[in-house]
């Protein structure tokens, strides 16, 4: 990943364990991805595409939640879940609760 400010994976223990919130950069910066895949691709209205980025405000909120639940860092509560999802499969009993979806998509 060439914006992970992570030099290793050790470091998300070592902020998580000074309470310090660091989301990864693959959901932080989803707006451009999430903007251009629905105004290119599905051509979408602007307006849409906007409430598509909105949303993504609730995918980190259901992500913080997850790692906070869970005792995971942020940047393993999103990693499993983003694994499934470039793999095409749900989740262990073949649902998808729990996973950090980019807004707009099918599966959330």
């Amino acid at each position: 990943m060439a914006n992970n400010q992570l030099a290793t994976p050790d470091v998300a223990d070592l902020l998580h364990q000074r309470d310090i919130i660091w989301v990864p950069d693959y959901v932080a910066s989803a707006g451009g991805v999430v903007n251009a895949i629905s105004t290119e691709l599905h051509r979408v209205s602007a307006d849409e595409a906007r409430a598509r980025v909105r949303a993504i405000a609730g995918t980190v909120d259901d992500l913080l939640d997850t790692a906070q639940c869970c005792g995971q860092t942020p940047a393993q509560a999103a990693s499993e879940p983003a694994r499934r999802r470039l793999s095409g499969t749900s989740g262990p009993t073949g649902s998808n609760h729990g996973a950090v979806a980019v807004p707009g998509s099918v599966a959330r």
